[in-house]
């Protein structure tokens, strides 16, 4: 039974691991694909180097190898328990057959002392012939009990050897004959239950090697799943990057695709703007100078922003590898003390097991010695009644008086058996009472924890159920945020467009302008020209300003929308941190719900912070941190290459060459 129990509920704990850590992998799925949406805005995105591969392989590899030392822990912890169940289960047996053992001997210590009892009631014959008789066969019977006894106990050949030439020599043949068959049936019994021991022991053999042959192949077939289990998740993650992907170059494709057509349309009209407008294109380009310097500024100033980020993010990453470390030594610690506490029961059930042999030898080297005791007696009382015997012809009235004497001392001997039995029964009494406290004491710490363990399981699942709901309406969220930002994506590209004919419409007036200008008065054309000038660069200016203010709120939804989810991880991590701090990364064990939680805290691996420290980063999982690694080697790269802007270079009336900072593309 308890080989069955083990397996179920390690194969239930490890279940509820895997459904935990899929919806997990998800939310950092979807997480890294919003990071890597929003910084595709404003970089394009390059193919990795073999090295970086490598590196994800061997952390992946890493991973693996941790994950596969707390299963052989787990499995270690297992065979710890089950190997003293099954300690304890001999225990019980070995102490079941000395019982019985010690109630065979008492009986038959009984029917011993019975037998001259009932045969000194008999009433003696007036011939000294029939005293003669009854007295050699009181004897031979007394001699038959004490070898019966010395052979149960000792088991020694050579006293039976000894013994039956003693009867061959002192009584007749008829005895002889009977002892003979008495003996040969005291063997066949012997050697009866030497075999059905034999047999039992066989029995229990075979039935043990049977357990453990079911216990392998079980771990065998959790080990396969777990493996199988493995392998799938690593392929659905394969195949849902390699969709995000595609969907990401496809994007950029199009908008990239949208940015030439753009631009060319660009070129063209401002070639004509330029064309026609040369004369007054300097007083222009010293407005266009200092917004170009501005920008400059600005990009310097996100420059430092984005190292400081980095930076940070380094930092983050290195604090992520203390906590992993520091949890490896704190539960290897725990691993040691729990092995220790084992040792130590260990070693006091040992013990108690030690002195109960002890006193249980004591006992039976007392009995012996009892034993002995009356066999010297016996024979004492022989050798004087051979002399009397001698003497018996002389006076028979002194042998009826020796004979009463004797029965006397036979009726002594059997109060001192039964004195030594009383003791022996109130002695083998109390040790049954200590073994059946123990028992109940086992079986009620059993029961208790058993109940303790349903209790953990049940909170645990609906802590897992909650935890699950909430990782949904996380994921929900996402959702309504991605299609709320396409939605205003879709409509600030139409806008744009509206936009953009509206300015096509007033170049084309300004057009028409100049060529009326051509041919009326150029003063009074030249000014209308310079006012629309005047009120096209304010539009633009306009524009800017509601592109900027489209930036600021998007950055501020994008930072609230952070804020909330860093809020939510914090509210869920305080939650497994209580968990964590109620249960413990106690023994791996039966019923040890405290694997199920240290098998889902190395799956979140969340940044530890201290009370004082600020934080303006998103704590992130080690998913996050290796997508943020390859957005950080792009970054430098770009800053490392300082790629040069597109400008468009215009002439001026002199021929000289301008450049325009508003219309740089980057």
């Amino acid at each position: 039974m308890s080989n069955s129990v083990t397996l179920g509920d390690l194969g239930q704990l490890f279940e509820d691991g895997l459904r935990i850590s899929e919806p997990l992998i998800l939310d950092e799925i979807s997480d890294s694909s919003e990071y890597s949406l929003r910084g595709s805005s404003k970089f394009t995105i390059e193919q990795d180097s073999p090295k970086r591969w490598k590196q994800l392989e061997q952390w992946v590899a890493d991973l693996q190898a941790e994950v596969v030392c707390l299963r052989g822990q787990k499995e270690r912890s297992d065979q710890a328990v089950l190997s003293l169940l099954r300690e304890l289960l001999q225990i019980r047996a070995r102490i079941q057959v000395q019982d019985s053992e010690l109630e065979l001997i008492r009986d038959e210590v009984k029917q011993l002392t019975r037998i001259p009892e009932k045969e000194a009631c008999e009433p003696s014959s007036a011939t000294g012939r029939s005293h003669m008789e009854l007295m050699e066969k009181r004897l031979v019977e007394v001699r038959e009990a004490l070898t019966q006894v010395r052979r149960k106990q000792a088991l020694q050949e050579t006293e039976k050897k000894n013994f039956e030439t003693e009867l061959t020599l002192r009584t007749s043949e008829h005895f002889s004959f009977q002892t003979t068959l008495r003996l040969d049936k005291l063997n066949g019994d012997l050697k009866e239950e030497a075999e059905g021991r034999e047999t039992a022991c066989s029995t229990l053999l075979q039935n043990q090697e049977e357990s453990a042959c079911r216990t392998s192949r079980d771990i065998a077939g959790i080990q396969a799943q777990a493996l199988q289990l493995g392998e799938e998740m690593s392929l659905k993650f394969l195949k849902r990057e390699a969709k995000l992907c595609g969907h990401l170059q496809k994007n950029f494709m199009a908008i990239e695709k949208k940015m030439k057509v753009s631009e060319n349309t660009r070129l063209k009209s401002e070639k004509n703007l330029w064309e026609e407008l040369e004369v007054k294109w300097q007083k222009i380009q010293v407005l266009n100078e200092d917004h170009f310097r501005s920008l400059k500024h600005q990009q310097e100033q996100e420059e430092s922003r984005l190292l400081d980020q980095c930076r940070a993010l380094d930092n983050a990453v290195i604090q992520l590898t203390e906590f992993v470390r520091e949890n490896q030594t704190s539960l290897n610690r725990v691993l040691q003390a729990e092995q220790k506490n084992r040792e130590a029961q260990e070693q006091y059930e040992k013990e108690s097991v030690e002195k109960f042999t002890m006193k249980l030898q004591n006992d039976i080297s007392a009995v012996r010695e009892s034993f002995d005791n009356a066999h010297r007696e016996a024979r004492s009382e022989l050798e004087k009644i051979q002399e009397k015997s001698q003497v018996l012809e002389e006076s028979i009235g002194r042998l009826v008086r020796e004979v009463r004497d004797l029965s006397d001392h036979f009726v002594a001997l059997s109060w001192k058996f039964d004195l030594q039995e009383q003791t022996l029964n109130l002695k083998m009494s109390e040790a049954r009472k200590e073994c059946s406290e123990e028992e109940k004491k086992a079986l009620e710490k059993f029961i208790q924890w058993q109940n303790e363990t349903i209790v953990h399981l049940k909170e645990l699942q609906e802590k897992v159920e909650s935890f699950l709901k909430q990782i949904g309406d996380v994921n929900d969220r996402c959702l309504l945020h991605r299609n709320d930002s396409d939605q205003k994506i879709i409509t600030e590209s139409r806008t744009r467009k509206h936009e953009m004919g509206i300015v096509r419409q007033e170049l084309a007036v300004v057009l028409s302008a100049l060529q009326l200008l051509k041919e009326d008065n150029p003063n009074r054309k030249i000014a209308e020209i310079q006012g629309k000038l005047t009120t096209f660069q304010s539009q633009i200016m306009k524009m800017e300003n509601n592109i900027q203010d489209n930036k600021t709120i998007q950055n501020l939804k994008f930072n609230t929308e952070t804020k909330l989810r860093v809020e939510e991880i914090a509210h869920l991590r305080e939650n497994v941190m209580k968990l964590w701090s109620e249960e413990g990364p106690w023994t791996l064990t039966l019923g040890s719900k405290r694997m199920l939680m240290s098998l889902v805290r190395q799956r979140f691996f969340i940044k530890d912070v201290g009370p004082d420290e600020v934080t303006q980063i998103n704590r992130w999982g080690i998913y996050q941190a290796v997508r943020w690694l390859k957005w950080k080697t792009l970054l430098l790269k770009l800053l490392a290459k300082g790629r040069p802007r597109k400008v468009f270079h215009l002439r001026g009336p002199s021929g000289e060459a301008y450049r325009s900072g508003t219309y740089s593309l980057i």
